[in-house]
Parts: C-alpha cells; sequence; structure tokens
C-alpha cells in the first residue's frame, strides 16, 4: 500500500482536491489572503495555513463540506463583534 505524500504547497494541496472541492476553497483562500495579505501561506498538519509570526487561519477541503480554523490571534481583533458566541482557544 502506497501512503500520498503531504502536499508542499498551497497551489499543490489545491490542484489535488476534486475539481467540485476546488472552486469554493480557491474563494476561502482570496478571502483570507484579503484580510490578512502580509501574511504567508503554507502546509501545517497537511493543510493550508496562513501565517503572520502566528498561525492565524488553516482551512481545508473535504468531500461535501470546507473547514476553517481561525487561531486565537486572528479572533483577538473580532471579540466584540463574537461576544454573543462561546469562544475557545482556537475556535468560535
Amino acid at each position: 500500500m502506497t501512503v500520498a505524500s503531504k502536499p508542499e504547497s498551497v497551489v499543490e494541496y489545491i490542484s489535488r482536491l476534486p475539481a467540485h472541492c476546488q472552486g469554493k476553497i480557491l474563494e476561502l483562500r482570496e478571502i483570507l489572503k484579503r484580510i490578512a495579505p502580509e501574511s504567508e501561506e503554507k502546509i501545517k498538519w497537511g493543510k493550508p495555513v496562513l501565517e503572520s509570526r502566528v498561525i492565524l487561519f488553516a482551512y481545508s477541503a473535504h468531500r461535501f463540506h470546507l473547514s476553517f480554523f481561525p487561531t486565537g490571534p486572528a479572533l483577538k481583533p473580532f471579540l466584540t463583534e463574537l461576544s454573543d458566541f462561546k469562544l475557545g482557544k482556537d475556535s468560535i
């Protein structure tokens, strides 16, 4: 049995996705890059992340959904807007 290697770049990660997943993940990627234009794209844990001294966001595509993982530093500027929600260290 061959184990697939982890992608080495976000572009490679997206290119490996089924065609029906690529449009929405590209849309999410564009939004996140607009929010944090100074950040650098990397692959961590086999998923795309945006990092600027710390990891701000991680995201991934699955067969029927996208996952978005903001981290504590990324949530901090929005604590007032998020006050009605239950917040964890790195989750809403």
